[in-house]
């Protein structure tokens, strides 16, 4: 009697514990909303959950958000709040239908296009996709005069948010307008001003906020004497020639100082490139380098080169969208074959690769001094004519991790000679043959998959180091898809995407095998992992197709412009003084 007694209190207990635990995880999901002026980025889908006005659990959630009002008001303005927010991720599933649709016209313009016949009945441009930054307004003096001064005084993040250090963070909140808090996703503590985020780990994150030409010279001057960061994403800001050369200074100067330069869509030209060049050949700090979206085009070649084989320690380098073209790819690979460089990641997505490239990356890949880890060449029109001699140079290739050739123009050729190669590579960990999202956009061609590349697919699935397979939207029947889902259990996937077009009045196919199969797989080889979804979301499936350099220039901006529901202007106006004044910087 007595020990069904105790039981009971310590259940009652545990349910007072329970709901108060859970009033406050409602109160500061609201609150967080609230203070972010209900950014879709800080709303997330479980703010639904609340309770309504009229539920008897909102009370204490609204005097926890509201303690400044009385019961009575502070549930009215818990109502509006909570509408707002449910409003907010409304809006945001609406998007996502949106995108999905968007997805879907692809599926329709792949289908309409079929198997790509080469260029001899389909030219591509071997000349890459024009690369320009997305349109952009500069920021003011004002905009960025706190974070300047915060790397001006040499403070590290850690410091300042710190629990002794309250007094410090209250007087730098007031002076500064700092706001301590914690990256979107993966929690890691940082302090944000108006335009500007600096992280615990080192990072400064100045994404898509737009010093330019105008503000860069006061960026790198409040650098001088900074040591805590190590890490600069400038990505879009418009920078061009005056930004390269104000940065190549900087490292000449400091060059132990910065191992990440991430300097995508700057509109960094082939002069300054060089200048840019000239200085990181001689850093021993430098492993990263990323430089999509900056037209670098040919006139580059040669410094792309020095690049690569005099930088000592770089080890990833982002050409995607450069404007090297079918014979800058080829010249550049020609170059570094048989030079033993510590290069393991490339980026040459959408550069207008075509067969010659192909071939010149082969002999890369093919040759024994090469380590490369990582190859990205998705929207390139390779086709199968560039596809057959690099599927021949993996049969001797032995370092490559992850090749990604999505939209390529592959079809059921090109992606068997592939397959039945990496079946037997002793590293492979990551394939990608799915469509690019800049497919149509950069007026690339899509892969096509048919029931003629199921064997070979399977044996390349059966490989027991290769953990993620994105096939994307396939042309295969339902018969040969169900056949290659019925693989999966036989194999160390973790990862694995391939769907169809259902025919008119099919009956969609049930995935529970298979993410049984994907689950226990992620049991066997992650333990650490709590849950299927957590693995998916989390970092070890995340390194699985990308390299770990990728950390190192996570930006809570472009995370939360990625999760918002504001439409992202790609294009400039004609006439835009912002891009008249940048593409005249020379």
């Amino acid at each position: 009697m007595a020990s069904t007694i105790t039981q009971t209190a310590v259940q009652a207990v545990q349910k007072i514990i329970f709901g108060r635990l859970q009033v406050l995880s409602f109160a500061e999901r609201l609150r967080s909303a609230i203070k972010h002026n209900f950014q879709s980025a800080y709303v997330p889908d479980s703010i639904t959950e609340l309770p309504r006005r009229r539920q008897i659990t909102a009370t204490p959630v609204a005097a926890i958000v509201f303690p400044e009002f009385t019961q009575t008001k502070a549930d009215i303005h818990y109502e509006i709040a909570l509408s707002r927010a449910r409003r907010v991720v409304r809006q945001r599933k609406e998007l996502d239908l949106m995108r999905h649709q968007a997805y879907a016209n692809d599926a329709i313009a792949a289908e309409l296009q079929g198997e790509w016949r080469g260029q001899e009945y389909d030219p591509v441009s071997l000349e890459g996709a024009i690369a320009m930054p997305m349109p952009v307004e500069i920021g003011t003096d004002e905009d960025f005069k706190d974070v300047f001064q915060f790397l001006h005084l040499n403070l590290d993040p850690r410091d300042v948010l710190s629990p002794e250090k309250e007094d410090v963070r209250e007087e730098l909140t007031s002076a500064l307008g700092l706001q301590p808090g914690k990256e979107l996703k993966w929690d890691t503590p940082m302090v944000e001003f108006k335009r500007g985020v600096v992280y615990e780990d080192g990072r400064l994150d100045l994404c898509k906020m737009v010093v330019g030409p105008t503000h860069i010279e006061k960026l790198l001057d409040a650098l001088e004497k900074n040591t805590v960061v190590t890490q600069f994403l400038l990505g879009n800001n418009v920078i061009s020639a005056t930004g390269a050369r104000r940065i190549a200074k900087f490292i000449a100067d400091y060059p132990e100082r910065i191992e990440t330069w991430y300097l995508a869509g700057n509109h960094i030209r082939a002069a300054g490139f060089q200048l840019l060049v000239d200085a990181m050949v001689n850093s021993p700090r430098i492993t990263n380098v990323w430089l999509k979206r900056n037209p670098l085009t040919p006139d580059s070649i040669d410094n792309v080169v020095r690049l690569i084989a005099q930088t000592t320690n770089l080890r990833t380098l982002d050409l995607e969208n450069t404007e090297l073209g079918n014979e800058g790819v080829m010249r550049i690979m020609a170059e570094l074959t048989g030079r033993d460089v510590p290069l393991r990641h490339l980026y040459l997505n959408a550069n207008g690769i075509g067969e010659k490239a192909a071939i010149a990356i082969a002999g890369y890949l093919a040759h024994p001094v090469c380590k490369l880890q990582s190859l990205y060449l998705a929207s390139n029109p390779i086709g199968d004519a560039g596809a057959l001699p690099i599927a021949e140079a993996l049969k001797s290739n032995t370092s490559l991790l992850r090749l990604s050739m999505g939209s390529t123009g592959l079809t059921s050729r090109g992606v068997v000679a592939l397959s039945r190669v990496l079946a037997a590579h002793p590293r492979i960990m990551s394939v990608d043959l799915a469509a690019s999202q800049t497919t149509r956009v950069h007026a690339q061609r899509f892969n096509h998959l048919a029931d003629g590349t199921i064997p070979a697919l399977t044996a390349l699935m059966q490989n027991p180091t290769l953990r993620h397979l994105d096939l994307g939207r396939t042309f295969l029947s339902a018969g040969g898809l169900e056949d290659l889902k019925a693989a999966v259990p036989e194999t160390n996937l973790c990862e694995f995407r391939a769907f169809r077009k259902p025919d008119y009045g099919e009956a969609p196919s049930c995935p529970l095998a298979t993410r049984r199969a994907l689950e226990g797989n992620v049991k066997r080889f992650y333990p650490e992992e709590e849950g299927y979804r957590a693995f998916t979301n989390g970092l070890n499936a995340r390194f699985l197709y990308s390299p770990e350099d990728v950390r190192l220039i996570d930006s809570v901006y472009r995370t939360r412009d990625q999760r918002s529901d504001k439409e992202i202007q790609q294009f400039w106006v004609d006439g835009d003084p912002v891009w008249e004044m940048v593409d005249a910087d020379v």
